[in-house]
């Protein structure tokens, strides 16, 4: 099975996501500390920012995203419920990015939960019209574990069998590295302790953006592999824009390849 050296297994991730000084749980990462002077903390921040070149690139990818699921669901029959929530999800990655930019990373990373919830759950109700329609007249609530590792979950072997069989032995190593993203997530959003050294203030940190960056790719990369993983079979052409996003998030998986090689062009 092909797969990233750095992403084959979800350990993996959670190594690549300690962040130094959030694996402690002693009472310096639950000490307030002093009130913070917000004007003086933005301006030393957008300071900052006007040179930070790891900004411009993490702003980068996450329009990009977006422009890339435009591009996609173009070519493919996708359904309202589908196209509202990737375009959400899409949102939310690009809120994540502006709320980096403004130093608040907590909310960030909340964001960038978000847009992997509501993405997997898009693509998961492509194939549950009932689901879908009690989600567009607020009788559903979005479900993580049914979107993704329920019975008819997308990242499940009974689902690429039925949508892109070729893809079926790399279900498990993505379902992997989705739950083990989603979990370090939800950490930011539940307040864990080992998240409140990092939301305890608002300033400018290059290894913070530095994670955010890696987030929003490992964001990206899992919604595209569910988005193709339901859809290939509906794409029957591709733009010079919908291969190079393929190609660039899921090019190391050898039927993604072939699938890409056996598509007509426009």
């Amino acid at each position: 099975m092909a797969c990233r050296p750095s992403t084959c297994h979800p350990e993996e991730t959670s190594r690549r996501w300690a962040m130094n000084g959030l694996t402690d749980a002693g009472e310096s990462a639950l000490s307030a500390g002093p009130a913070l002077d917000l004007p003086a903390e933005l301006q030393a921040i957008n300071k900052a920012y006007v040179s930070s070149s790891a900004f411009a690139d993490l702003l980068t990818r996450a329009t990009q995203l977006a422009s890339d699921f435009d591009e996609l669901m173009s070519l493919a029959q996708v359904g309202r419920s589908t196209q509202d929530a990737l375009k959400l999800a899409a949102r939310e990655v690009q809120f994540g990015g502006v709320l980096a930019r403004a130093g608040m990373f907590r909310p960030a990373f909340g964001s960038l939960r978000l847009a992997l919830e509501v993405g997997s759950w898009g693509i998961f109700l492509s194939t549950d019209e009932m689901a879908s329609r009690r989600w567009l007249t607020n009788l559903q609530d979005v479900s993580w574990s049914m979107a993704v590792a329920g019975e008819r979950g997308v990242l499940t072997t009974q689902f690429a069998n039925v949508f892109f069989p070729e893809l079926a032995e790399h279900v498990d190593d993505y379902h992997g590295r989705a739950t083990s993203l989603y979990r370090t997530l939800s950490g930011f959003v539940h307040g864990e302790v080992r998240t409140h050294a990092l939301a305890g203030t608002i300033a400018y940190s290059e290894e913070s953006l530095s994670q955010v960056r890696v987030a929003i790719g490992d964001v990206g990369e899992l919604l595209l592999f569910m988005f193709l993983l339901r859809y290939a079979s509906d794409i029957h052409s591709l733009t010079s824009a919908a291969e190079a996003a393929l190609q660039n998030a899921l090019g190391h998986l050898s039927p993604v390849r072939e699938w890409l090689e056996a598509k007509d062009r426009n």
